[in-house]
Protein backbone atom coordinates (compact mmCIF):
# COMPACT_ATOMS: atom_id res chain seq x y z
CA UNK A 1 0.00 0.00 0.00
CA UNK A 2 2.55 2.52 0.47
CA UNK A 3 3.71 1.85 -2.83
CA UNK A 4 1.02 2.02 -4.47
CA UNK A 5 0.30 5.43 -2.72
CA UNK A 6 3.78 7.34 -3.07
CA UNK A 7 3.81 10.61 0.06
CA UNK A 8 3.92 10.44 3.36
CA UNK A 9 0.86 7.76 4.80
CA UNK A 10 -1.10 8.56 8.33
CA UNK A 11 -1.55 5.27 9.65
CA UNK A 12 -6.00 5.71 9.48
CA UNK A 13 -5.18 6.28 5.87
CA UNK A 14 -3.20 2.84 5.35
CA UNK A 15 -5.73 1.43 7.39
CA UNK A 16 -8.48 2.48 4.95
CA UNK A 17 -6.68 1.37 2.13
CA UNK A 18 -5.95 -1.64 3.11
CA UNK A 19 -9.09 -2.55 3.81
CA UNK A 20 -10.06 -1.19 0.43
CA UNK A 21 -8.10 -4.62 -1.01
CA UNK A 22 -8.35 -6.94 1.79
CA UNK A 23 -11.93 -6.32 3.52
CA UNK A 24 -11.00 -6.09 7.19
CA UNK A 25 -8.57 -5.59 8.82
CA UNK A 26 -7.17 -4.21 12.34
CA UNK A 27 -5.56 -0.62 13.12
CA UNK A 28 -3.33 -2.81 15.45
CA UNK A 29 -2.56 -4.88 12.90
CA UNK A 30 -1.42 -1.73 10.77
CA UNK A 31 0.63 -0.71 13.43
CA UNK A 32 2.34 -3.79 13.64
CA UNK A 33 3.28 -4.17 9.78
CA UNK A 34 4.23 -0.74 9.82
CA UNK A 35 6.75 -1.25 12.41
CA UNK A 36 7.85 -4.80 11.17
CA UNK A 37 8.67 -2.89 7.77
CA UNK A 38 10.19 0.35 8.85
CA UNK A 39 12.51 -2.25 11.76
CA UNK A 40 13.45 -4.22 8.64
CA UNK A 41 14.33 -1.04 6.62
CA UNK A 42 11.43 -1.08 4.36
CA UNK A 43 9.57 1.88 5.52
CA UNK A 44 10.33 4.83 7.27
CA UNK A 45 8.36 6.80 9.53
CA UNK A 46 8.21 11.00 9.14
CA UNK A 47 7.16 12.45 12.46
CA UNK A 48 6.90 16.40 11.76
CA UNK A 49 7.28 17.87 15.85
CA UNK A 50 4.36 17.36 17.26
CA UNK A 51 2.44 16.08 14.09
CA UNK A 52 0.69 12.25 13.67
CA UNK A 53 3.43 9.81 12.16
CA UNK A 54 3.27 8.88 8.85
CA UNK A 55 4.87 6.06 6.91
CA UNK A 56 6.45 6.28 3.74
CA UNK A 57 7.93 3.79 1.14
CA UNK A 58 10.91 5.54 0.13
CA UNK A 59 13.82 4.67 2.78
CA UNK A 60 17.11 6.51 0.65
CA UNK A 61 18.84 9.70 2.30
CA UNK A 62 16.53 12.65 1.76
CA UNK A 63 15.00 15.39 4.00
CA UNK A 64 11.71 16.94 3.79
CA UNK A 65 9.95 19.68 3.78
CA UNK A 66 6.64 20.71 5.57
CA UNK A 67 3.37 23.42 5.44
CA UNK A 68 2.39 24.98 8.48
CA UNK A 69 -1.05 25.37 6.59
CA UNK A 70 -2.08 22.41 5.13
CA UNK A 71 0.07 19.81 6.88
CA UNK A 72 1.67 18.63 3.29
CA UNK A 73 4.85 17.06 3.62
CA UNK A 74 7.09 16.78 0.14
CA UNK A 75 10.67 14.96 -0.15
CA UNK A 76 13.37 16.84 -0.98
CA UNK A 77 17.08 16.07 -1.96
CA UNK A 78 19.79 17.15 0.41
CA UNK A 79 23.29 17.45 -0.31
CA UNK A 80 25.00 13.90 -0.65
CA UNK A 81 26.70 14.08 2.80
CA UNK A 82 24.25 15.73 5.47
CA UNK A 83 25.99 17.90 8.30
CA UNK A 84 27.23 15.60 11.18
CA UNK A 85 27.40 16.64 14.79
CA UNK A 86 30.79 17.53 14.19
CA UNK A 87 29.75 20.28 11.77
CA UNK A 88 27.47 21.63 14.03
CA UNK A 89 28.50 24.03 16.98
CA UNK A 90 27.23 23.25 20.69
CA UNK A 91 27.51 19.30 19.74
CA UNK A 92 28.90 17.76 23.17
CA UNK A 93 32.06 16.08 22.63
CA UNK A 94 31.81 12.29 22.63
CA UNK A 95 28.01 12.83 21.32
CA UNK A 96 28.16 10.05 18.76
CA UNK A 97 24.92 10.67 15.90
CA UNK A 98 23.33 8.10 14.26
CA UNK A 99 20.74 9.76 12.13
CA UNK A 100 20.66 13.30 10.73
CA UNK A 101 17.64 14.95 9.52
CA UNK A 102 16.56 18.27 8.06
CA UNK A 103 12.80 19.60 8.07
CA UNK A 104 11.84 22.58 6.34
CA UNK A 105 8.98 24.47 7.87
CA UNK A 106 6.83 26.70 5.85
CA UNK A 107 3.90 27.39 3.69
CA UNK A 108 3.72 25.37 0.46
CA UNK A 109 3.32 27.11 -2.98
CA UNK A 110 -0.37 26.59 -3.17
CA UNK A 111 -1.33 27.76 0.13
CA UNK A 112 0.20 31.33 -0.55
CA UNK A 113 -1.11 31.16 -3.67
CA UNK A 114 -5.02 30.46 -2.13
CA UNK A 115 -3.79 33.06 0.47
CA UNK A 116 -4.63 30.80 3.24
CA UNK A 117 -3.92 32.33 6.55
CA UNK A 118 -1.45 31.14 9.09
CA UNK A 119 -2.46 28.14 11.29
CA UNK A 120 -5.48 26.88 8.93
CA UNK A 121 -5.21 23.17 10.63
CA UNK A 122 -7.20 22.42 13.25
CA UNK A 123 -4.98 22.98 16.10
CA UNK A 124 -4.85 19.80 17.29
CA UNK A 125 -3.14 18.88 14.01
CA UNK A 126 -0.53 21.28 14.53
CA UNK A 127 2.49 20.81 15.30
CA UNK A 128 3.50 22.16 18.47
CA UNK A 129 5.86 24.82 17.41
CA UNK A 130 3.18 25.76 14.53
CA UNK A 131 0.18 26.38 16.75
CA UNK A 132 -1.16 29.88 17.57
CA UNK A 133 -0.28 31.26 20.72
CA UNK A 134 -2.63 32.28 22.91
CA UNK A 135 -2.95 35.86 24.17
CA UNK A 136 -4.68 37.97 26.96
CA UNK A 137 -6.65 40.94 25.40
CA UNK A 138 -7.94 41.95 28.77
Amino acid sequence: TLRDQPGHRRVDEVVEAVRGRLGRVSTQAVYDVLGALEAAGLARRVQPAGGAARFEARTTDHHHVVCRECGAITDVDGPRRPPTAADLSGVPDGFVADHVELTLWGRCATCVAAGETPHALPANELPTNARPRSTNHE
